[in-house]
């Protein structure tokens, strides 16, 4: 926990390198506790892409993300398979929150890369998401921003009209 938020206090002086490299150390320490099967294992895999966007390592932020959505698939099964209640309502929501956001990030990406098709398909996938059940509301405001950015950046008169319909 202290990596994670001397991370975060390092993105925030836009220190991206030493970021990452806190980021990077929790991976040492994550299959003991919390576990990899925890949601701050896939939650600190977007941190890390965080510290790599930047870093405009754009590549290298791709594969974390991807990594990160990768990681939420299963946890989300598992969840909405519980006896718990809670699991299938309020954690399964929380954990599609954070892949709609992972998502939404990847879509930032794909866009920097020049991938403009990628990018509004992958803020698509993440609006998707970020409208299941119990995910809460603000994750779901904060995709439409990112859809619209990416959407107003790509140019394309569709997909701005398609987002700026989207609440």
């Amino acid at each position: 926990m202290a990596n994670r938020d001397i991370g975060n206090c390092h993105l925030t002086q836009q220190e991206f390198v030493e970021a990452e490299a806190s980021f990077q150390k929790i991976l040492q320490y994550a299959p003991v506790w919390p576990g990899t099967d925890d949601s701050a294992y896939a939650i600190n895999f977007r941190q890390i892409a965080t510290a790599q966007m930047g870093q405009q390592r754009w590549r290298a932020a791709e594969e974390s993300l991807q990594k990160s959505v990768s990681l939420f698939d299963p946890q989300i099964e598992s969840a909405m398979k519980s006896d718990s209640e809670f699991s299938r309502t309020g954690h399964a929501g929380n954990l599609r929150g954070s892949k709609a956001m992972s998502l939404a990030y990847l879509g930032i990406v794909c866009l920097r890369e020049g991938r403009t098709a990628d990018a509004l398909r992958t803020a698509d996938s993440a609006f998707a998401e970020a409208n299941q059940p119990n995910v809460p509301s603000t994750i779901a405001r904060s995709i439409v921003q990112i859809g619209r950015s990416i959407a107003q950046t790509s140019g394309d008169k569709n997909a701005i009209a398609n987002w700026s319909q989207r609440d």
